[in-house]
Formats: C-alpha cells, sequence, structure tokens
C-alpha cells in the first residue's frame, strides 16, 4: 500500500546502484537525452573521505577501516548468512560508486573458453553470446574505465584495438626475480591490464605509488565518482539520488511489467519512481535479492524473473588461497600492485578435471597492509621493527584466483531480517570435488613459483583447508536462451518483464579465473547500447 504522503519522481529510466555498471549505464543513456534517475542508497563521498580512510588505515592496528563504518545499518547492506560447509562473506560497499570505491583495479578480460565452459569442458553454463560479440564492448569498457596494458599476453583471446594506455612498467622485482621463475617453470610472464593511469587520462593523475591503492588519494585509479558520475549529474534530465533505499518494485496487474519502484530516503522522504524502463544494478547479492523479494503476485511469487527456477541459481565467487612468501632477498618493490603476470594456468590447463586459476602477486611493502603494524612500530618495539623491515623488503603476498564450478545457492533468509524487515541473503556454498581439485592444484602452483623465485619460506593458506572467498559473487540471476536456463535474455532483460534489465555480475552465467569488473562494464555499455544510447 502506497504511503498517502509518497513523492513521485517520473523519468524515462531509474537505474538502481551506482557502482561501476549503474554509472557507465546512467551516463550514457542521459547523455543519448534520456531522462535518468539513478539511485543510490550509500552516501556521494568526497575527496575527504578518502583523506580520512587514508590515516585511519595509516594510523590502525588490527583493523580494517573502510568507507562505509559509521554509515547507518539500514542504509548500508544486510549481512550475508553463510549456511554451506564453506564460509562464505564479501566485502561490499554502498555509495556512489559502489564497492570500485575500494577495489583494486585489476582489469583482466575474460578468455573465449570462459564463455563456453558447457559445451568445452562439461562445467557450467555457457553464455547466450560469443566471446566475438562481446569483444568490441571489452575494448569500450577499456577505454571507458581507463586501462592501462600492453598486448603481450600470449594466452588471451583475440583483441580488436589497443589499450588506451601503455602498461605499467616491470618492478626490479619483477625484471629480476619473478619474470625469469616464470621462464623457467614454462609459463610465459606479460603485462597485467589495470584500471589505473600509467599516464594522464579523463583528467585524472598517473599513479604515484603512494601504496594506498583501496582509496587511491591522486585518483590514478578508475572511480565512478571521479569520472562518469561527475559527467552524469551535469547532463540535462540526470538525477542521482543518494541516500535512497529501493524496498521494492511493483509489477502491473497482468504481471507483464513493472510500473513503479518503492524507495525512501534516508530523511524519512517516501518516493515512488515511476519510469519507462527499470535497471538493477545493484552488485551480484543485492539485485537477486530485490528480484526475490519483489514478488508478490501468483505468477511472481517465487520472485522475478523466476518461471523456470533460476533465480539464484549458480551463484559463484572466485576462492582464493592466498600464500605468505618471504624472499631471501630484498624484492625493490616500487608499485603496491603487480605489473607483470602470468595467464598460464587459465588456458594450459585440462578444465575438464579442475577449474583454472590465476596467480598473482603483491607486494609486501602495501601501505594499505603495512599501515596495521605502524601503530605498534612506532612505540618503538624492536620486535615489531625488525619484522615490519622484513615484510617491507622481503615479504610477498602470493594470491591464486581460482575458478568456481557455480554450484552454490542464493536463497532469502526469514530468520534473519534487515531494519526493513526484509529477509537477508543466504547463501549455501558447498566446494566442489572437482573445486577442491582446483585449490590443490593452485597449491602447487605456488609452492612451484615460490621455489622457482629462490624463496626462503611459503605458507598457504589452503593447506589449512582454509577457504577465502574474492568477493567476486555472479550468476545467480545469469543470461540464458529461456526461463528454464537464465533469469534474462541475451540483452539482460528479465524474462517475463518488458521493462526489467539487470547491470551486473549476477548475469554472468560462468566466472573463469579473471576478476569481473570488465566484464560487468562492458555488458552494461551493451545494454546501453540496447536501450537507444549513441556510442560514447
Amino acid at each position: 500500500m502506497l504511503p498517502p504522503m509518497a513523492r513521485t519522481v517520473t523519468t524515462d529510466v531509474c537505474v538502481v546502484g551506482a557502482g561501476a555498471a549503474g554509472s557507465v549505464l546512467a551516463t550514457a543513456l542521459a547523455g543519448a537525452g534520456q531522462r535518468v534517475a539513478l539511485i543510490e542508497q550509500g552516501p556521494r563521498y568526497g575527496e575527504d573521505a578518502r583523506v580520512n580512510l587514508v590515516n585511519r588505515r595509516h594510523s590502525a592496528l588490527f583493523e580494517w577501516p573502510d568507507f562505509n563504518d559509521d554509515w547507518p545499518a539500514e542504509f548500508s547492506y544486510a549481512p550475508v548468512q553463510s549456511t554451506g560447509s564453506a564460509p562464505y562473506s564479501a566485502l561490499r560497499l554502498a555509495g556512489a560508486g559502489g564497492t570500485t570505491l575500494h577495489w583494486t583495479g585489476h582489469t583482466p578480460r575474460p578468455i573465449e573458453d570462459d564463455l563456453r565452459c558447457r559445451t568445452r569442458f562439461g562445467v557450467g553454463r555457457d553464455f547466450p553470446i560469443s566471446y566475438g560479440e562481446l569483444e568490441p564492448w571489452l575494448l569500450r569498457a577499456e577505454h571507458e574505465l581507463g586501462v592501462a596494458g600492453d598486448d603481450d599476453n600470449p594466452y588471451a583471446s583475440r583483441r580488436s584495438g589497443p589499450f588506451p594506455m601503455p602498461a605499467h612498467r616491470p618492478t626490479e622485482f619483477e625484471q629480476e626475480i619473478y619474470l625469469p621463475a616464470v621462464d623457467r617453470l614454462g609459463w610465459r610472464g606479460h603485462s597485467a591490464a589495470w584500471a589505473i593511469n600509467s599516464r594522464p587520462y579523463d583528467g585524472r593523475l598517473p599513479c604515484q605509488r603512494c601504496r594506498y591503492c583501496a582509496a587511491c588519494p591522486s585518483g590514478a585509479r578508475y572511480s565512478p565518482d571521479r569520472s562518469h558520475l561527475l559527467r552524469f549529474v551535469a547532463l540535462p534530465g540526470a538525477e542521482l539520488m543518494t541516500e535512497t533505499k529501493l524496498l521494492r518494485l511493483e509489477s502491473s496487474k497482468d504481471g507483464r511489467q513493472i510500473v513503479a519502484a518503492h524507495a525512501q530516503r534516508r530523511d524519512g522522504e517516501q518516493l515512488l519512481i515511476r519510469a519507462r524502463r527499470y535497471v538493477l544494478a545493484m552488485g551480484a547479492i543485492e539485485t537477486p535479492r530485490m528480484l526475490l523479494l519483489s514478488g508478490e503476485r501468483s505468477h511472481d511469487r517465487d520472485g522475478l524473473g523466476n518461471a523456470g527456477g533460476q533465480l539464484g541459481a549458480g551463484f559463484s565467487d572466485h576462492m582464493m588461497n592466498l600464500a605468505t612468501v618471504m624472499l631471501r632477498k630484498s624484492g625493490a618493490h616500487t608499485y603496491a600492485f603487480p605489473t607483470r603476470v602470468s595467464d598460464f594456468h587459465r588456458v594450459r590447463i585440462d578444465r575438464r578435471e579442475h577449474g583454472s586459476f590465476f596467480i598473482n602477486l603483491w607486494p609486501g611493502g602495501s601501505g594499505d597492509w603495512v599501515s596495521p603494524y605502524l601503530g605498534k612500530a612506532r612505540t618503538g618495539d624492536g620486535i615489531w621493527l625488525t619484522g615490519l623491515r622484513a615484510g617491507l623488503i622481503r615479504g610477498l603476498l602470493a594470491i591464486a584466483w581460482v575458478e568456481g564450478d557455480g554450484t552454490y545457492r542464493l536463497r532469502l533468509d526469514p530468520a534473519h531480517p534487515d531494519h526493513w524487515s526484509a529477509p537477508a541473503p543466504s547463501i549455501a556454498a558447498d566446494l566442489t570435488a572437482r573445486e577442491k581439485k582446483a585449490m590443490d592444484a593452485s597449491d602447487r602452483a605456488l609452492h612451484q613459483l615460490a621455489d622457482a623465485m629462490g624463496a626462503e619460506a611459503i605458507e598457504t593458506t589452503w593447506a589449512a583447508r582454509t577457504v577465502i572467498f574474492a568477493s567476486h559473487a555472479g550468476g545467480a540471476a545469469a543470461m540464458g536462451t529461456s526461463p528454464a536456463s537464465g533469469v534474462c535474455d541475451r540483452d539482460c532483460r528479465v524474462f517475463g518483464k518488458t521493462n526489467l534489465y539487470l547491470a551486473t555480475g549476477a548475469v554472468l552465467p560462468h566466472q573463469g579465473a579473471n576478476n569481473p569488473t570488465l566484464e560487468i562494464a562492458a555488458f552494461a555499455l551493451r545494454l546501453a547500447a540496447h536501450l537507444g544510447a549513441r556510442q560514447m
């Protein structure tokens, strides 16, 4: 029942979620002359928030401060409930910019095999479009986000154009230790793709190597609030509505379309948003959750787009195998991210046996990771200072990002309601035998790499059978050819609805070992074109 004092907002397109997908999509549509209301439940953080975050992380001790720490719980995300044998959690942010407010900026592409995993390897689900159809949008996404990289990856699928910026130059560690090591192992090293400026781009500075990548005070790393959202708010007919919580979507009597979005602002004002089209870009957990929460009539009682029982099915995330590596000599790091990597294990393995994985090495001297020790070190404790120095000059964090099988499930948990009495999302994650084989393979590869680098010690989290997820959620509202195989079609339109679309990692039927943000942005650009946006 509509509250009597609700304010009605009328627009052409209502986009919910101002992360990378929603911001790119909304800017494209508004640039084409469409009226766009962009709804975001978090605040619009200013540059002072980044300075404060850097200072807090610098002085923190055994903590991990983040942007949303002081944000009211009712306008943040409902905690994910975990019910499977592998405890699931994800790092998410509510705010203009979404999770890209604190992402690392790594933007590898998918490969052709990732989109045809069921056909080629008998696992996961195929995409309803080919790599050839997606590739031009991947290239456009690289230019929209500003990606630095070189076309030197022997394992990559084809490209139709160059990166917008050259790759970051390799470090002394990469030239003298890492690249010779992977060469001895037969793994070809190559440049890594990052949405971090290697030269001035989009009015932003190149990387200043300050090592606080999560906040990136210089603006070198892409974040929508420093790029697309600045353009969006300057366009006619564009309205960014922050601190506004979507409560549910209302369907027409015949169930064929969405007629309203019900929302509430932080100050208590009720909103009724009427649009010709609606796009959910709330991330890969909140998007399927909203589809489940909005089921209200007999034909939608199990959730919007759930006629085939696919809503919530196929949830996936990357498993991480983290290794602490101590080198025998100084790594002489100059970046807080790797500029050279190898995609060998994404391509040159038998994925019929186990999933692919990807390894990169993170310098122990990252300001974000070292800062928890600085408070203790400043007390003059000689042991801590010695350990800090060793970690800075010889320590590495190696991470294997491991492909999942896409067998988990997202449901609603009425036993854990949020502030609005809506059931929290619940993830049932149980590792398959194939996933355990992939983790075993990643463990062997990490030890091989450490040995090839002449490391004196390595310790992995998988050695203790500890499972850590990467916050790369996807799959619970996947694209398919029909309701029997997915929640939305190849154009990301929800099955059974004429005017409801999705722009989120939830639409990915399967995830390879690549970080998904570039892929998500590419699908958002493709959707924008489908909805009438001109080339940007």
